[in-house]
């Protein structure tokens, strides 16, 4: 009887466990979704790179101690054009936040978007000037969304089994 008591109290947490960690699966999944903005669903149009090149920024940080350090900043600047209903528009917009890069990366992605490269961007439909070259996909938010309704559904139904017993 007390061995069957300690299996159920602990099938009970195991179960309170899945559901909660669903629950947080969830709950991210509606932060990413939220986060990243609703351009991963605007309609895709080609643009070309008109130029591409990293800008260094430098600028002071106050420390702790009262003086000052150099921080060195890089930024890639990509601009690209592209036509929405007979209108040219051009964009440096390369994700829907900004985004810092380490110099490395910023040269990495200058690289890859040459002059002259045709490339897939998404456009605001009821601000076509408003585009992102990179937008996110939106399918981890979906894939989380997905897990954490598996886990809430199934730890539900596996403790309204458990309580019925």
């Amino acid at each position: 009887m007390i061995l069957e008591q300690t299996s159920n109290s602990f099938m009970l947490i195991l179960l309170s466990s899945i559901i909660f960690f669903g629950l947080c699966l969830l709950i991210a999944s509606l932060i990413l979704l939220i986060r990243e903005g609703p351009s991963q669903f605007w309609p895709a149009t080609r643009a070309r790179i008109i130029y591409s090149l990293v800008e260094e920024s430098k600028s002071q940080k106050k420390l702790a101690d009262g003086s000052f350090k150099t921080v060195v900043t890089y930024e890639p600047v990509i601009v690209y054009k592209y036509v929405i209903r007979k209108t040219t528009y051009t964009s440096r917009k390369i994700t829907p936040r900004p985004t810092q890069f380490t110099p490395k990366a910023a040269k990495n992605l200058m690289r890859r978007y040459p002059r002259g490269l045709i490339v897939k961007i998404r456009y605001n439909p009821t601000r076509p000037e408003d585009a992102v070259l990179m937008a996110p996909s939106g399918w981890l938010g979906v894939a989380l969304a997905a897990g954490g309704l598996v886990l809430i559904s199934a730890g539900t139904f596996l403790l309204r089994s458990l309580i019925n017993l």
